[in-house]
């Protein structure tokens, strides 16, 4: 039998990189508000080192000298492009991504995706690359205003699952599924470990590359 009936990913630096997207749609926002500096440039960089935090956590680190409301503001300026312009450019899958997902469907495990991204981004996701049949449902901190965890148990819970797995690149992936009770799988490909800030010890499997999962969920 298998170890696991499901496996729960995370999105940005997991299944795909936006942040090409995402550090566009700053080039428009701040260029709407000119009198708004951040507190460092919003590229790619910055984008890709503070994945995994929510927006309520990046809107004081992006914008420390803001009051909350206005720095979140611009938290959803951002959101609202990136779900306006997501759909039609995607972003950049992970080597691998869509045929291990289509590989692990047809293997029988159920899959699902649970995000810190604002309401409509894993949307956004499953349009752009034509998901929709892989993932049977979904959750995110945007929609629901809980953190991962809690999250990752809604999921559990309202789909009856039995012996869940979480994967994804950062720590606080780890604790998201550590806090959900399930084992994590670390990707060592990720942001965490590339740019350091997300990087964790704290996992059960790891793996460098992305279609080496079925392999380690089937060793398990």
């Amino acid at each position: 039998m298998k170890r696991f009936d499901s496996v729960i990913f995370d999105l940005d630096g997991t299944l795909w990189d936006a942040t090409g997207v995402t550090a566009a749609t700053w080039v428009e926002v701040l260029g709407r508000h000119p009198d708004v500096t951040p507190a460092m440039k919003l590229d790619r960089d910055a984008v890709c080192r503070y994945m995994g935090l929510t927006n309520e956590e990046l809107a004081g680190i992006f914008f420390p000298s803001l009051p909350y409301e206005a720095a979140f503001a611009l938290m959803q300026e951002s959101c609202a492009l990136e779900n306006e312009w997501l759909p039609v450019r995607g972003g950049i899958l992970w080597p691998g991504v869509e045929e291990t997902l289509r590989d692990l469907k047809e293997e029988g495990y159920r899959l699902f995706v649970v995000s810190n991204a604002q309401d409509g981004y894993i949307e956004s996701f499953l349009t752009a690359h034509r998901f929709w049949d892989l993932f049977e449902d979904r959750e995110s901190s945007g929609r629901t205003g809980h953190g991962k965890a809690e999250n990752i148990r809604d999921v559990i819970l309202r789909r009856g699952l039995n012996s869940p797995v979480y994967v994804g690149d950062t720590v606080s992936d780890a604790e998201g599924a550590h806090g959900a009770g399930i084992p994590f799988v670390y990707c060592r490909y990720g942001f965490g470990e590339t740019f350091g800030r997300g990087r964790t010890a704290d996992y059960e499997y790891a793996v460098d590359r992305f279609d080496q999962l079925p392999g380690i969920l089937s060793d398990a």
